[in-house]
């Protein structure tokens, strides 16, 4: 099972599982509620790994650690707004009727999954995709290629250090 798979297949089970939350009550049973969490949590689990697997090997071998740093400051970003979002929409949605905010929530995560699912399709890798048209992690581009050829060229074989 490939990354963009995985990536189409599980926010699925995530948006169905999250419409699960919409449904609860006061007097849901508590077993439902773990349940739907524990498949919540799979589904974006098991996303988060193939989704950043495909996009690295896109990067030139070079450009992964900044891809990295980059990757860790969109996500800091990311979960600083979403926890945003959710207050928000609790805030709102819930003043006269808690339960209504949690629904709220809820109804929020099942857009988010079909989000996911939309945005599955523009994944390098994804069967529509030709595969020329991405450059392989390990590969380096025409210039940094050149640039590595010339460093080379001056470098003393005797030391790895020295230049001539």
């Amino acid at each position: 099972m490939g990354p963009v798979v995985i990536v189409d297949v599980l926010p699925s089970g995530e948006g169905a599982s999250a419409g699960a939350f919409t449904r609860v009550g006061g007097d849901t049973d508590p077993a439902w509620l773990a349940l739907a969490a524990f498949a919540t949590g799979a589904g974006l689990g098991f996303v988060g790994a193939p989704t950043m697997g495909s996009l690295y090997r896109t990067l030139p071998g070079h450009l992964v650690p900044q891809g990295s740093s980059v990757l860790y400051m969109l996500n800091q970003i990311g979960a600083s707004i979403g926890i945003a979002v959710v207050a928000v929409i609790v805030d709102i949605a819930g003043r006269d009727d808690p339960m209504r905010g949690f629904h709220g929530v809820s109804w929020w995560l099942v857009a988010t999954a079909l989000v996911i699912l939309a945005g599955s399709t523009l994944l390098p890798g994804h069967p529509g995709r030709t595969p020329a048209t991405l450059l392989p992690a390990d590969q380096p581009d025409s210039a940094s290629e050149a640039a590595g050829q010339a460093t080379n060229a001056t470098r003393d074989p005797g030391t790895s250090n020295a230049i001539a």
